[in-house]
C-alpha cells in the first residue's frame, strides 16, 4: 500500500485530492475482491474520477502516460479504465460527496491557535505541527480508516498524536479532555479507537 500511495503523489495532486483518491480506492475494495483487480488500474481510475469530482481538468490519456512512467511502462487500456470508473461509481452508490480529514484539520489548527489556554510552545510551532499532522493523515490511508472513522475524528486524532509526541513531552499537560476545547462535540471514544489504529499503522509500518 505504501508504494501505491507514493504513485498517487504526482503532478496536480494536492492533499485533499489525495484523500478523495484513497477514499475511492478503499471504498471500492471494501466491496470487491482485491485479487480480481489490478491495484494500479484501480488507483489510476480513482485518480481520474477524483479529479472529476473536484472539478480538476485532466485528460485520461495524459494520466495513463504518467502512470506508465511510474510503473515501468505498464500497459493500461482506456477501455479498461472507463469500465472500472463505472464500477467504482456504482460501489459509491453514485454519491460523490467525499470528505477528507485535511479540511477539518486546518479548521482545528485555527481553533487551536486562537485558544490562549494552550502552551506557547505549540502556538510558536504551528507550521511544524501542521506538517506532522498532515503526514499522519496521509499514513492513515495505508489502511481503510476512512471507512471506519469520520474525517473529523481522524483529523482530531492526528492532531492529538502530534501534540503528545511533540518536543519536550515532559512539559505536556494536554489530555483527551482538552480536545473538547477544539471540538466540543467530539466523541472521545471514537478518537481513542482511531488513535489505536494510527499507532498500529506507525508502529508496525503497515
Amino acid at each position: 500500500m505504501k508504494k501505491l500511495i507514493e504513485n498517487v503523489k504526482i503532478e496536480k495532486i494536492d492533499k485533499d485530492l489525495f484523500g478523495v483518491i484513497m477514499t475511492l480506492f478503499h471504498y471500492f475494495f471494501y466491496f470487491k475482491n482485491i485479487r480480481k483487480y489490478d491495484n494500479y488500474e484501480v488507483l489510476l481510475t480513482c485518480t481520474f474520477l477524483a479529479m472529476k469530482i473536484k472539478n480538476r481538468n485532466i485528460k485520461l490519456d495524459y494520466l495513463i502516460e504518467v502512470f506508465k512512467k511510474i510503473n515501468d511502462n505498464k500497459k493500461l487500456q482506456t477501455e479498461t479504465i472507463v469500465k472500472l470508473e463505472i464500477n467504482i461509481m456504482a460501489c459509491m452508490g453514485f454519491n460523490f460527496e467525499v470528505n477528507t480529514p485535511f479540511s477539518p484539520a486546518i479548521t482545528y489548527l485555527d481553533i487551536f491557535q486562537k485558544n490562549t489556554l494552550l502552551s506557547e510552545k505549540y502556538i510558536n510551532n504551528l507550521n511544524e505541527i501542521k506538517d506532522l499532522m498532515f503526514n499522519i493523515i496521509e499514513n492513515c490511508y495505508r489502511r481503510p480508516l476512512c471507512l471506519h472513522f469520520r474525517p473529523k475524528v481522524i483529523a482530531l486524532s492526528s492532531l492529538y498524536y502530534v501534540l503528545v509526541n511533540f518536543k519536550d513531552k515532559e512539559e505536556l499537560a494536554f489530555t483527551y479532555k482538552d480536545l473538547l476545547l477544539i471540538n466540543p462535540e467530539v466523541d472521545l471514544e471514537s478518537v481513542s479507537s482511531c488513535l489505536n489504529q494510527i499507532l498500529n499503522i506507525l508502529e508496525y509500518n503497515i
